[in-house]
């Protein structure tokens, strides 16, 4: 399946494309998206839910950014599975940022896309048709950070050019309240808690280089793991993305 697909930004090109490669950022945009890891500059696994007709697949995707030209095209693979589905995907993108006038910048995006498996049989259409109402609902999301309606507090990709071992990892699933457990560092110190993270912020786990904590509420689960230094950054981010999910519902 190949798919061409364009929107226009009120934004600069580099603007755009900062936000672009912010992985975290791109994840709040991205419909059905679950959670992100960051494997390193260019790597990135994820997992994201998709209904198509009847059939609700859970992938675990795999991207790796080959080719960048900042701030103008970057081309990514990915390839995923869903193996209760019996489902694989296999994608190759190029996005293309142009400069219009008025500030504005046109994101181009081409791709295509191989998918194997029950979710294969169901034909060209269906998928066609969902890619594109999943392309619309990203783009209304990414105007709206974009114009700063949107906030998403997250390590930057600057952040990510630490070690693996020592990127942060963001697994957002539904929850709205719950309890958190283990002991914070005695190397630092208590701070006021706030928001509706506050009472999870006075407890933590980790050594001095990451911070741990899990968030529950029946089988909803937040595991958090973060260089020591983005804590208070990550937990802020945090807070606020479950501050939307409470005031959805």
């Amino acid at each position: 399946m190949e798919l061409e697909l364009t929107h226009t930004f009120d934004t600069t090109p580099e603007q755009l494309w900062e936000v672009l490669l912010n992985p975290h950022l791109m994840a709040a945009c991205v419909p059905g998206m679950q959670s992100v890891e960051v494997l390193s500059d260019t790597e990135y696994r994820a997992t994201i839910k998709v209904k198509i007709a009847f059939i609700n697949a859970k992938f675990d995707i795999y991207t790796h950014i080959t080719e960048t030209e900042p701030p103008k095209r970057l081309r990514c693979e990915a390839k995923g599975e869903d193996n209760s589905v019996g489902s694989a995907v296999e994608s190759v993108a190029e996005m293309t940022l142009n400069k219009i006038d008025h500030g504005q910048t046109e994101l181009r995006v081409t791709t295509k896309t191989t998918i194997f498996g029950r979710l294969g049989t169901l034909g060209l259409n269906p998928m066609r048709t969902k890619a594109k109402s999943m392309w619309k609902q990203f783009c209304t999301e990414l105007a709206a950070v974009l114009a700063g309606e949107k906030t998403v507090e997250a390590p930057s990709p600057s952040d990510a050019k630490q070690p693996p071992e020592k990127v942060g990892k963001i697994d957002v699933q539904s929850a709205t309240d719950g309890a958190a457990t283990a002991s914070r560092p005695p190397s630092e110190p208590d701070t006021e808690s706030r928001g509706i993270l506050g009472r999870l912020r006075r407890k933590w786990s980790g050594g001095e280089n990451e911070t741990h904590l899990e968030f529950r509420q029946g089988d909803a689960v937040i595991v958090l793991h973060c260089p020591a230094s983005q804590t208070q950054t990550c937990l802020d981010w945090l807070d606020q993305q479950l501050a939307r999910q409470q005031s959805a519902q």
